[in-house]
């Protein structure tokens, strides 16, 4: 799953002050939008908004602005997809919030 996708659109949106939940319209549809525009769909369309819904909603009560945009600078600062994907997993909170979303999607 092309989970990065999901935080490079933060690059344009505004940066906002640290706050204890993601309230801003533009980054969280941003990131939701990203998650979504993928050419394929393993396990179906269905499935992609579902994952992506539950980990939008994860990561925007969760995180505040200032974690979010200190994250997505660390993803691209590494461009190998295999230095990405470490990175990525390394974020505790994100992988706990991939793997609790792709748990719960499949058990639906």
């Amino acid at each position: 799953m092309k989970i990065l996708l999901i935080i490079s659109a933060l690059i344009s949106s505004p940066f906002l002050p640290a706050q204890s939940e993601i309230n801003n319209k533009t980054i969280i549809s941003n990131m939701f939008n990203a998650c979504v525009d993928q050419d394929e769909y393993p396990n179906g369309i269905g499935y992609q908004y579902s994952y992506c819904g539950c980990f939008i909603n994860k990561v925007s009560k969760g995180m505040n602005t200032r974690e979010l945009v200190e994250f997505n600078l660390t993803m691209e600062s590494k461009k190998n997809p295999k230095q990405q994907q470490k990175t990525l997993l390394a974020n505790k909170k994100i992988k706990n919030y991939i793997v609790d979303c792709v748990s719960s999607t499949f058990e639906e």
